[in-house]
Parts: C-alpha cells; sequence; structure tokens
C-alpha cells in the first residue's frame, strides 16, 4: 500500500499534520529528512519538531486509497484535515489552502486570507 493518507502526530502537543502521498513510505524518509536537517517547508511543524524532539512524533497511515485514484486521494486528505481540524493551531500542523499556495509560490496574502 503506496496510495494514502499519512499523519504525523505530536504526542506531547496533542497536534497532528495530515498529508497524502502516492508513495507514503517515501513521503515519511523525505519528511524525515526536512526535520531533522531543519528546513521543513511547514514552520508550525518544524518548530515543533525543533522543540519537543524525534521522540515527540508518531507517523501513521490514516487511510488508503487505491492505486491511481487521485481525485480520491484529494478528497480523503480533505476529509482528514477537516475531521481532525488540523489546520486550526490548536489541533495541528496544516495550513489552509490559500496559505500553502501562497507558500509555494511566494506571493502575499491579503489580510482576509490570513484570517481564513
Amino acid at each position: 500500500m503506496e496510495y494514502g493518507i499519512y499523519a504525523i502526530y505530536n504526542v506531547v502537543s496533542d497536534k497532528m499534520y495530515v498529508g497524502k502521498s502516492t508513495q507514503i513510505s517515501r513521503r515519511w524518509r523525505d519528511h524525515l529528512k526536512d526535520l531533522r536537517g531543519g528546513y521543513h517547508k511547514n514552520g508550525y511543524l518544524q518548530a515543533s519538531w525543533n522543540k519537543h524532539g524525534s521522540e515527540a512524533f508518531i507517523f501513521g497511515v490514516l487511510d488508503e486509497v487505491s492505486t491511481g485514484h487521485f481525485t480520491l486521494l484529494g478528497q480523503r486528505e480533505s476529509h482528514w484535515v477537516s475531521a481532525l481540524d488540523t489546520t486550526s493551531r490548536g489541533h495541528g500542523y496544516n495550513q489552509t489552502k490559500a496559505k500553502m499556495s501562497a507558500a509555494n509560490t511566494g506571493q502575499r496574502m491579503t489580510i482576509d486570507q490570513c484570517e481564513k
């Protein structure tokens, strides 16, 4: 099983990051490399890793998706992000779609986008 939805859970802060991948084991290795190197794209997750250390984090698969079902993969990720409220700073490390888009393009966000 390589297609699916995964979570990176901090047992100390009780916060979670939810992601999707077509190669979950490889994606986990990439997350680890970036976090250990101190340059993960998600600043909230990186700061928590730096504060609590690797021993505070657990990686797990939340949902399996049949190979080739890209649309379903995105739908399941959205479901889990919403169900676990991981875009809320109190519950998780996920960014909103507007914040992720701006971070990936280097564009500045409007105040309205930040508040969402």
